[in-house]
């Protein structure tokens, strides 16, 4: 948008950022972006371990209900639930890699702006905070 002010014109169209300030904020916005990424993925990772908890407790209860002597539909019943069980710890092994990278990903642009010369923002979380992934890997070891 151009716009003509006593005898001169004046261009309104927002410029990309030049040189180090563009390069800064390229940094700053990858380190939030992957920080918010981050995040997310431990969030999630939380979640598919409780759920993967809960199969795990569900396969154990229709294991102990069924007891010895068991006709064909329970022994069904505990191989689905099995399954269920074993499909959950999977998605919870994935997620917790997930949260690992991204966490990564999130470190790594963090040492992209403090190699610009930028003090990348404050941390939201206090330093007594674990990760979720940490959490995670707590309970994991909890159940071995």
């Amino acid at each position: 948008m151009v716009i003509r002010w006593r005898n001169s014109f004046l261009d309104l169209d927002a410029e990309p950022e030049e040189g180090k300030p563009a390069e800064v904020a390229a940094a700053l916005d990858a380190l939030t972006d992957a920080e918010k990424k981050a995040q997310d993925a431990e969030s999630e990772a939380v979640q598919v371990f409780e759920m993967a908890e809960k199969a795990e407790k569900n396969a154990g209860e229709v294991m102990a209900a069924a007891g010895p002597g068991a006709d064909k539909e329970t022994i069904s019943n505990i191989e689905k639930t099995m399954e269920e069980s074993e499909r959950a710890k999977t998605q919870a092994d994935k997620a917790k890699r997930k949260a690992a990278r991204a966490q990564a990903k999130a470190e790594d642009a963090a040492r992209q702006v403090e190699i610009l010369g930028v003090k990348p923002p404050e941390e939201k979380d206090s330093p007594e905070e674990s990760s979720a992934v940490t959490k995670v890997e707590e309970n994991a070891v909890k159940k071995e």
